[in-house]
């Protein structure tokens, strides 16, 4: 049996813990886990003080943090989503170059093409499922 058809499998593992591994070496769960609980606090105090006079002046010795938590939430995101793209990006390309199709064992209509007396399922095709199995797997990482 040719081993090819593997990489089509472990390549979406390898580059997700890839990406997840620089992301957690750029941002730590801890960081952005305190950035969450402060932007929450802030969110919560808000709401239940309201806008009294005492109210204002603990929200505005709040904003400072509050500000300094979103912009590390929102870059965190930012860079997250990054690395996913440029690592689902290259390895399509990669995978879809290397190995266009692989055999399927049975026939399922719509993702399975019939060619060459045998059935064949995209690469590409292939790649996306276990990309997002193995992101679903794996998704407690980016968090």
């Amino acid at each position: 049996m040719d081993p090819t058809p593997l990489l089509v499998l472990v390549t979406p593992l390898v580059l997700s813990l890839s990406a997840a591994y620089t992301y957690r070496s750029i941002y730590p769960y801890e960081q952005v886990k305190r950035a969450v609980d402060k932007m929450t606090e802030y969110r919560l105090m808000k709401a239940k003080l309201g806008s009294g006079k005492r109210a204002r002046k603990k929200l505005k010795a709040m904003e400072p943090e509050y500000r300094r938590a979103k912009r590390i939430i929102t870059r965190s995101i930012l860079v997250k989503m990054t690395l996913l793209l440029i690592s689902y990006m290259l390895g399509s390309i990669l995978v879809f170059v290397y190995v266009p199709a692989v055999p399927a064992p049975f026939s399922l209509p719509p993702l399975t093409v019939s060619a060459d007396g045998g059935y064949y399922i995209v690469s590409a095709l292939l790649y996306f499922l276990v990309y997002v199995v193995v992101f679903l797997a794996i998704r407690d990482t980016f968090l």
